[in-house]
């Protein structure tokens, strides 16, 4: 099942002939008072490509986790839980193939590291297919700055940095490359480092109100985790209906059930079940 189900804001609509008798109840606007059963208690999805240099390695075990050192970066090694290194360019690359753990069909969320540096400057990043040609791609990356940037500062303590997706992208890149400082003579150390798919993002977020896109497509929604029920007292108006839109983060089955409980019967009477195997689309459920 999904990690996570998401809906469309939920409109409450009359049905009523004469304009001046119709209200909107928004559920959208009625969620801090909705009850929330059956949540999950997993809060997070396995991270798919995440590499935590702090943490103990097997004995024999490549150190760096499979980071190598590309153009313009000498010293690369581990050191006390660090993948430390020295820039002597103004373009320093580091790199590492994609796990097989990624799902390549999920889209590139973000990349975020915990990392400290002797100079300020922008961390950067970025996922390429096929052979790595660094001449190349450093003539690229002059021209067109890298997909995943953030600003860094010089020294103190390690800093969590989060390199939002400046367009969309899916995780599909054979290496993942990490631009760790924009000029020579800059030391880093890197506590850890992780690409996060937007299925991985949206796992993380708390059951809620928030603006949320399938296909590119953004609307305000109610988010909820399966197998979660999001229960709402309203007073209905007249010849109520209800205006939903369903969807899902990926092709997966997800059922969703709407039911309606009246104070006389007490008793859930289903107003619409239908079963999204489709993710990424919004499906129009009035």
């Amino acid at each position: 099942m999904p990690t996570r189900i998401l809906v469309l804001c939920l409109l409450l609509l009359t049905a009523c002939r004469r304009a001046t008798e119709s209200r909107v109840v928004r559920l959208v606007d009625q969620f801090d008072s909705a009850k929330v059963d059956g949540s999950p208690s997993k809060k997070a999805a396995d991270p798919g490509a995440l590499w935590d240099f702090s943490k103990p390695q097997k004995p024999g075990a490549d150190a760096t986790l499979g980071w190598k050192a590309g153009d313009g970066v000498t010293g690369l090694k581990v050191v006390d839980g660090k993948l430390t290194g020295k820039s002597t360019t103004d373009f320093p690359i580091l790199y590492v193939d994609r796990p097989k753990t990624v799902d390549q069909n999920d889209a590139f969320d973000s990349v975020q590291m915990r990392i400290r540096v002797n100079g300020g400057g922008t961390v950067a990043a970025i996922g390429e297919r096929g052979k790595l040609e660094f001449d190349q791609i450093i003539g690229q990356g002059r021209g067109f700055p890298w997909p995943f940037q953030s600003p860094v500062t010089k020294g103190g303590d390690f800093q969590t940095l989060t390199l939002p997706a400046k367009q969309i992208t899916r995780m599909q890149w054979d290496s993942l490359l990490v631009r760790p400082a924009d000029a020579p003579g800059v030391t880093f150390e890197i506590e850890s480092m992780q690409a996060i798919s937007q299925r991985e993002r949206r796992a993380s977020i708390r059951s809620g109100v928030g603006w949320q896109g399938l296909a590119d497509i953004y609307q305000e929604s109610l988010v909820s985790r399966t197998p979660e029920t999001l229960r709402f007292d309203v007073t209905l108006p007249q010849r109520p209906w209800l205006d939903l839109s369903l969807g899902a983060l990926d092709n997966r089955p997800l059922t969703f059930v709407v039911s309606a409980v009246t104070g006389a019967s007490g008793k859930p009477a289903t107003l619409l079940r239908r079963t999204v195997t489709r993710g990424q689309k919004w499906e129009r459920a009035p």
